[in-house]
């Protein structure tokens, strides 16, 4: 199991943005605020202590009980990471570390009352495991290249629908404690500033754009978001069915229309001619606004129909829209 050291580069800009001045153009920092920001840059740089463990598995795929197999008889199962590794040969397993002294400067701020340091060493902590993971997702981009392979993005247990219980599979497959990292019942690492990461390569997969999938990421609100979560929204329309992606939060009414489907809707959108009606099925009560209710009857409310404009895109789910009129009362 090959352990390796990565230098770290701790971005000033992206420790300011997790700590919220999304802007740094346009916002005005105190003097004091950056000042310590660029003092704990440069004490974290001096005791960070990077260190990753790695292997690189081979794999057989379990189609029938969609299982991804290790010849060890461990695997990972679950449809959402199934469908992520189901391309791949080989699996890569590594667990990335900082050490625990920026953790460990972090706590003592906090206990001590200075808030402000206490967030801003979290920060550096944050940013420079995100740096220390690009870079050895760089190295993996060379090696998969090298076999004239493809290597998917970062997947972790616990992101997405991949459940967190198989962190401890990964702990049985590498030897984690030799890089000084731990795994507690509740699944979560010791040092904090930790992070497990799998990837699949294989002939049949494509080369990540990068190191982390935004557009699947359920972490909504994430600081370091690049693009929106995308949806993927099953449109049956004339007898056939189609999937489209859509960014969250976007209205369906702009969506369907965006995506080339007939939609009826005088008012273009804005919530008042009660004309854009679609069926919508999805896993999951999706709320409803009085307004919209008062704009349907209690038939269609029992068949599932919604008005297409005060439908905000938050999940996956099915949409029927008819090629016909239809009286729904």
């Amino acid at each position: 199991m090959p352990i390796i050291k990565l230098p770290i580069n701790i971005e000033r800009s992206k420790v300011l943005r997790y700590l919220g001045y999304k802007n740094t153009k346009g916002q005005k920092l105190s003097s004091m605020v950056e000042n310590q920001v660029n003092m704990a840059i440069r004490e974290a740089s001096m005791i960070a202590e990077p260190q990753i463990n790695y292997d690189i598995f081979e794999v057989t795929v379990n189609t029938k009980d969609k299982k991804i197999l290790f010849k060890n008889n461990f695997c990972f199962s679950g449809e959402y990471i199934f469908n992520k590794l189901k391309k791949a040969e080989q699996v890569v397993i590594a667990i990335l570390t900082l050490g625990s002294k920026i953790e460990s400067k972090s706590r003592d701020f906090f206990s001590q009352g200075d808030y402000l340091m206490g967030m801003i060493y979290d920060a550096i902590g944050s940013v420079a495991l995100k740096d220390l993971q690009k870079s050895f997702f760089k190295i993996l981009c060379e090696k998969a290249g090298i076999g004239e392979r493809g290597i998917t993005c970062g997947l972790s247990p616990g992101s997405g629908a991949w459940s967190i219980e198989d962190q401890a599979i990964i702990f049985k497959l590498l030897d984690a404690e030799s890089i000084g990292v731990t795994l507690k019942d509740s699944m979560m690492m010791t040092p904090v500033k930790s992070i497990s990461v799998v990837y699949g390569m294989g002939k049949g997969l494509a080369i990540a754009d990068d190191e982390h999938d935004c557009a699947n990421c359920n972490l909504i609100n994430c600081q370091f978001r690049s693009i929106p979560k995308q949806h993927e929204i099953t449109v049956c329309f004339d007898n056939q069915e189609s999937h489209i992606k859509v960014p969250h939060g976007e209205s369906l009414f702009k969506a369907l229309i965006k995506h080339g489907f007939p939609i009826n809707g005088d008012c273009g959108g804005y919530h008042i001619c009660g004309k854009c009606k679609v069926i919508v099925s999805s896993n999951g009560d999706m709320s409803i606004s009085e307004t919209e209710k008062k704009l349907l009857s209690e038939r269609e409310l029992s068949l599932g129909v919604r008005l297409a404009c005060f439908v905000k895109v938050d999940r996956d789910f099915k949409v029927s829209i008819q090629s016909r009129h239809i009286d729904w009362s």
